[in-house]
């Protein structure tokens, strides 16, 4: 899980620059170490994206934290640590039982949270070139719902269309994916 934090970490670096404040990356980095916790029992995940009839998998731990006043479910890759889905929602609360979420982008830009009804879908996959592939909730299609059985917490994904990241991704990945998979969690 901690992998899962620093990839996040970077992830939001990425995404994350306010014009009127120019901060320090070791600053901006200190403050989401500091605001993020783990609130949930870890249980395990498999999402698959497909892009131009390729499949990336992300199949491992999955995990929930709260970093920055925002709650993030993440799975991270067993084989490429660097390879991350999340779902990330606006407050800290836990997805509510049966209830739908709209997926939208999230404006870090910003200032104040977006609506509780919606979250925002990524699927990463830092590359050993120092390259990556990306796809994000821009132009996303689709719901999000999670089902309690108990303290168990899944969520079943399933033609969910997330738009790539032209600027980082390969060539032959520049086009929109479709993720679908199945994720389960355990909250505390």
């Amino acid at each position: 899980m901690k992998n899962s934090i620093s990839v996040l970490v970077v992830a939001f670096l990425l995404f994350s620059c306010k014009k009127e404040e120019a901060k320090k990356v070791n600053d901006v980095v200190n403050e989401v170490k500091e605001s993020t916790e783990v609130v949930a029992k870890e249980g395990k995940g498999k999402v698959v994206l497909t892009c131009n009839n390729k499949e990336l998998i992300a199949e491992g731990v999955c995990g929930v934290l709260v970093t920055m006043g925002d709650l993030m479910i993440a799975v991270k890759d067993k084989t490429n640590p660097a390879k991350v889905f999340t779902i990330s929602f606006n407050g800290e609360d836990f997805p509510e039982n049966g209830k739908v979420y709209k997926i939208k982008s999230k404006d870090y830009t910003q200032e104040g949270k977006g609506s509780s009804d919606e979250v925002s879908v990524s699927f990463s996959e830092g590359l050993p070139n120092n390259k990556m592939n990306t796809w994000g909730s821009d132009i996303a299609k689709g719901t999000v719902q999670f089902v309690y059985n108990g303290n168990e917490v899944k969520c079943t994904l399933k033609n969910i269309v997330l738009s790539s990241a032209e600027m980082f991704n390969a060539d032959d990945l520049k086009s929109d994916g479709t993720i679908s998979g199945e994720l389960t969690f355990f909250k505390n």
